[in-house]
């Protein structure tokens, strides 16, 4: 018999209201409404078992423009698991913050940051920015199972690599555009029944030799190729602790020892944009987060990104997001 979670999942969209209790052995939840107040959006959630000790599930949800720049606490999913459980987070769309209170740590993902567990129990809260629509998959299956899939070296290097070989623990990490969309492409929409069970099955093991592949490195890749993954990594890992301002192009190309070109290519290949889109969205929505939660002057947020001018900032803020700055202060 395959191990089965136990778990309840209590909306705090809708306080009061019924929550969802999954005990061991329970059935597919196929689609439910997620409980949001009047007037505050509407979203969905479903939940299926894919065999082999994997269970997946999907979470859908949408906000009126009034709600922009807003923190929605949607709900906390408390439970047992009967060995210990590796998870991934990750959004098509929408950022989404997760309260890992089993590994002590609040977690930040979204459509290019993915978020990992490794946790004894489930104990967490997600909260979503109201700001955009929210499409966010979840994957999970016991530790053991993941050893079985992949291998036991293969999932020692994995944990080892995403930063969560210790129990419990959490961490994100930012994932080739490629390897995301895997994920994403998990539950189709038109199949039902053994078919859709099938091609899920099929897409999440696709997503797990893609994740093992990346972090477990089974096969060395040649050694040009190898050299410009490891660049675009580190350039990936340098840019998201960059302050100030942003070396060109040109910079970044002789600091990594390649052409212009390459790096550039290289970095959209694996991240689905250019190294310049990525830092800015990167940079903007970390100073959205910025805003809403610390005091910190905007003149000198707009600094530490590496903005020239403060108006500068707030253009392109607004560009991003709709509205300036100010407002989420406001809000």
């Amino acid at each position: 018999m395959e191990p089965k979670t136990s778990w309840n999942l209590e909306w705090l969209s809708a306080p009061g209201g019924e929550s969802l209790s999954f005990p061991r052995g329970w059935s597919d939840l196929e689609r439910r409404e997620i409980p949001l107040p009047p007037g505050g959006g509407q979203g969905h959630i479903e939940l299926y078992h894919l065999g082999q000790g994997m269970d997946i599930c999907r979470g859908t949800a949408s906000f009126p423009p009034t709600m922009t720049g807003q923190l929605v606490s949607i709900a906390v999913a408390q439970g047992s698991v009967p060995e210990p459980m590796f998870g991934v987070h990750s959004a098509r769309t929408g950022t989404v913050i997760i309260r890992e209170r089993c590994a002590g740590a609040e977690l930040i993902f979204r459509k290019e940051i993915t978020l990992f567990q490794h946790v004894a129990h489930l104990d967490f809260e997600s909260l979503v920015d109201a700001s955009e629509a929210i499409e966010a998959t979840v994957i999970t299956m016991g530790v053991p199972v993941l050893a079985t899939l992949v291998g036991q070296d293969s999932a020692d290097r994995l944990l080892e690599s995403l930063g969560i070989a210790k129990l419990s623990s959490a961490a994100t990490k930012v994932l080739p555009h490629a390897v995301s969309q895997i994920l994403y492409d998990t539950l189709p929409a038109g199949l039902s029944g053994q078919m859709r069970l099938l091609f899920s099955q099929a897409k999440t093991l696709e997503y797990l030799c893609a994740l093992s592949a990346l972090f477990a490195g089974p096969a060395a890749a040649p050694r040009g190729e190898a050299r410009l993954t490891k660049a675009v990594a580190a350039l990936r890992t340098e840019l998201q602790g960059l302050e100030g301002k942003v070396p060109n192009l040109s910079e970044l190309a002789q600091k990594y020892g390649l052409s212009a070109k390459a790096l550039n290519e290289e970095f959209r290949k694996q991240n689905g944009t250019s190294i310049y889109v990525f830092l800015s969205d990167f940079r903007l929505t970390e100073a959205h987060l910025a805003l809403e939660r610390t005091d910190i002057p905007m003149k000198a947020l707009a600094a530490n990104l590496g903005y020239s001018h403060v108006n500068n900032f707030i253009y392109a803020f607004k560009k991003k997001f709709g509205y300036p700055p100010g407002s989420v202060r406001k809000r």
